[in-house]
C-alpha cells in the first residue's frame, strides 16, 4: 500500500501548458508533463494529439479522460 503512493507521486501525467478552451484542437506545444501522475499517462499522448477538448483545461492541470471525452 505505501508503495502505491509513491507510485503516484513519481509518476507524470499530460498538463494543458497554458489555459486551453473546449472545442480547442490539441497539438504537442500545448502539452507537457509533471508530476503527479493523478491525471492521462504521458504515454498517451500520441492518441490525444489532433483531439478537441471536450472541456476547458487551465494551464498546469492534468489532463483528464473528462477533458478528452
Amino acid at each position: 500500500d505505501i508503495e502505491r503512493d509513491v507510485r503516484t507521486v513519481s509518476r507524470q501525467s499530460i498538463i494543458a501548458a497554458r489555459d486551453l478552451p473546449a472545442g480547442h484542437i490539441l497539438r504537442r506545444g500545448d502539452l507537457t508533463f509533471k508530476r503527479p501522475g493523478t491525471g492521462l499517462a504521458p504515454f498517451r499522448t500520441a492518441e490525444i494529439l489532433g483531439k478537441p477538448l471536450a472541456t476547458a483545461a487551465r494551464a498546469d492541470m492534468p489532463l483528464t479522460e473528462a477533458h478528452i471525452g
